[in-house]
């Protein structure tokens, strides 16, 4: 597996120079090759699909000893990380057709890189020596001043691949370290924890005896918004880019770094106890669509902006988006838990917090319900346990399917699965009021979405 380990490193002035130098080739290269793609893209778009010609990333990287002969100032970043520039440029746009390919028009296609713009020095396989705590970079800058730097944490496993980048909010130059290291083999134990991880409560989490545990948020953009919002009306209010404006807007990218390391530091606190204090092996964790929640509700269908709850709307879209709780939070689980020897596995939240868990009964319910009152039985409780007992039973009904294509997982059932699915109840649905009976099986392998995909580390 994959670790990354992020280091503060402090540059002589010299070294800041020669470092903002490598960047801006490393930045122009990014700005001329996507300024190359888009007129390809402009005269070829004319064309049937099958006809059209597009440049790949193959084809610029073999423009670039061409390049390096007409601009002798490229040859002064090291090959590795002119290639690794590219290979930016390349994932990006991979990404938006990706999402286009979905139907999102929201997705855009990559923008070109200001001047003021530090751009990312990536070493990859070579281009790097780290010897004890003293890491060195390879370049041919004329001045040659030799960039190494001394590390005050290293962790131990083979190096492969070195990131340097400045922080805007601070100014401080950070090194990040990929390192890959043996992971514990994973077996399956035969105990399972489901966790539908969410805004309110950070974690709200089933195991297979039925015990459930409810961790909140802690919000620290809630502390950090108004303020921010202060800092930035005043900066809006002064002429761009004087002294003013630059003093308010050092300051605001000081507030929301301390905002967002606040947040971190806290789902690494709760990922990291999450996973070392559970005996389960295997961890079901809820993936909703976080994208989709955040467009729900900007328009009627017809595309008008609904008013009724535009406040709402965007107070659920700063919760989602701006403080990264969900996505983020899922993926320190999933590389704390691989590093640990446990696996993870991501499944869909379809109707997990419209179904009663105890007599299965379907029923509609606002995001604004808290507190799950189901009108067929009398059941009440939070609708995040709710929600991660169903995504547990649903694990437990399409486990097979999960075990075809998960390596490791058991195909036959343990003795606190069978027990789980007697207490729940829930896969035989008992309705009043004279209306027919479903089998719950077959409901979640119609309406569960569960999706068996296991994480790797990033």
């Amino acid at each position: 597996m994959l670790l990354t380990c992020k280091t503060l490193i402090t540059p002589t002035i010299k070294q800041e120079q020669v470092l903002w130098d490598l960047a801006e080739r490393c930045r122009l290269l990014y700005n001329f090759s996507l300024f190359e793609r888009k007129i390809i893209w402009e005269q070829e778009k004319d064309y049937p699909v099958k006809q059209r010609e597009f440049i790949t990333y193959q084809d610029q990287q073999n423009g670039l000893p061409g390049l390096k002969k007409k601009f002798p100032e490229y040859k002064r970043v090291y090959s590795k990380v002119l290639q690794m520039v590219l290979k930016t440029l390349d994932a990006n746009f991979k990404s938006f057709f990706k999402l286009w390919k979905k139907g999102d028009t929201s997705a855009r296609t990559p923008r070109y890189r200001g001047k003021d713009y530090f751009f990312t020095l990536k070493y990859n396989q070579s281009g790097f020596k780290l010897v004890d705590d003293s890491l060195t970079l390879s370049h041919k800058h004329p001045s040659g001043v030799e960039l190494t730097f001394h590390l005050p944490h290293v962790v131990a496993g083979d190096l492969k691949q070195v990131d340097l980048y400045r922080d805007r909010s601070g100014g401080k130059w950070f090194v990040s370290l990929v390192f890959e290291v043996v992971a514990p083999e994973y077996h399956d134990n035969g105990l399972y924890l489901a966790i539908d991880p969410g805004i309110i409560n950070l974690v709200a989490a089933t195991n297979s005896q039925s015990k459930h545990v409810l961790i909140k948020n802690r919000r620290p953009d809630k502390y950090w918004r108004p303020k921010i919002a202060e800092v930035q009306s005043k900066r809006d209010r002064c002429i761009k880019f004087s002294r003013r404006w630059r003093r308010y807007n050092r300051k605001l990218l000081k507030m929301q770094s301390r905002q967002a390391n606040q947040i971190r530091d806290y789902q690494h606190f709760i990922s990291n106890r999450l996973v070392r204090n559970t005996k389960a092996n295997t961890i079901v964790i809820g993936q909703p669509n976080v994208k989709a929640m955040a467009s729900t509700g900007k328009n009627n269908g017809n595309g008008k902006i609904n008013k009724k709850n535009t406040k709402a709307v965007a107070t659920l879209h700063h919760s989602l988006q701006n403080t990264g709780s969900i996505s983020r939070f899922a993926g320190y689980v999933t590389y704390k838990a691989e590093k640990a020897g446990k696996k993870v596995i991501r499944a869909g939240e379809d109707y997990t917090t419209q179904v009663c868990p105890e007599c299965g009964y379907l029923e509609k319910r606002k995001l604004s319900e808290r507190v799950i009152a189901c009108c067929n039985c009398g059941y009440t409780n939070d609708r995040d346990l709710a929600s991660s007992t169903n995504l547990l039973a649903s694990f437990y009904i399409q486990k097979d399917t999960f075990a075809e294509k998960v390596d490791g997982l058991l195909h036959e059932p343990s003795v606190n699965e069978e027990l789980f699915l007697l207490h729940w109840k829930g896969f035989l649905r008992q309705t009043a009021n004279g209306k027919t009976k479903v089998s719950m099986t077959s409901f979640w392998s119609r309406f569960g979405g569960l999706v068996d995909q296991v994480l790797s580390v990033p």
